[in-house]
């Protein structure tokens, strides 16, 4: 079985939901994202996994105070490029690889 990610909660002002903000500095799972009132009323979102922001749509007459926000995250920023390497650049379809492996050897009679 996997490690499974905590979730965390932050509280967040209406009036800062309402815009896209960044939710955490690392990639959240956006299945795991739950946005409620004090008394449990969810409320529908957008987010962003490439700039890690959040928004919460609000109907006209509906804003309450504050929102809590739960959700979990991946242990990694999939906004952040990892490795130096571009394919155009640094594959050589013309390349030619050695066959390293050990053979098989022939058994003595």
């Amino acid at each position: 079985m996997g490690v499974k990610a905590q979730e965390r909660c932050k509280w967040v002002k209406s009036s800062v939901a309402e815009a896209p903000f960044e939710l955490d500095s690392l990639t959240s799972i956006e299945a795991s994202i739950r946005v409620t009132d004090r008394l449990g009323k969810s409320y529908p979102f957008t987010y962003s996994i490439s700039s890690r922001s959040l928004q919460v749509k609000f109907e006209q007459e509906e804003r309450p105070d504050s929102l809590l926000i739960c959700y979990q995250t991946l242990n990694v920023r999939l906004d952040r490029v990892v490795a130096n390497r571009r394919l155009d650049l640094d594959y050589d379809s013309t390349a030619r690889f050695k066959d390293n492996r050990i053979k098989e050897i022939p058994e003595l009679n």
